[in-house]
């Protein structure tokens, strides 16, 4: 851990590269231990964990648009969200949201 951490600590690392570093030892390691060594906040690490789930909508997002598009328009949420049920497990509430 040491090594990782100082080598993280001593270089200009961008906040969700040292997220990143707490993820892959948290199991390790306490997670406190690990945002003292970092320089991280509590509140820092979290929000970045909570808003870390953007990259799944964003795939879906980019899924739906695909959708839309290979269907040029013709597609309303309802048949998008049939087309999304027989690929991916999703709710129809994601998609009118």
């Amino acid at each position: 851990m040491l090594k990782k951490v100082t080598r993280i600590a001593g270089n200009k690392t961008t906040v969700k590269q040292r997220v990143a570093v707490v993820n892959q030892l948290k199991m390790t390691y306490p997670i406190l231990v690990l945002l003292r060594a970092l320089s991280l906040s509590k509140s820092t690490f979290y929000y970045h964990q909570k808003n870390s789930n953007n990259l799944k909508d964003k795939l879906l997002k980019d899924k739906i648009k695909a959708i839309y598009h290979q269907h040029k328009g013709r597609y309303g949420y309802r048949r998008i969200t049939a087309v999304l049920r027989n690929e991916v497990v999703i709710n129809h509430k994601k998609y009118n949201g």
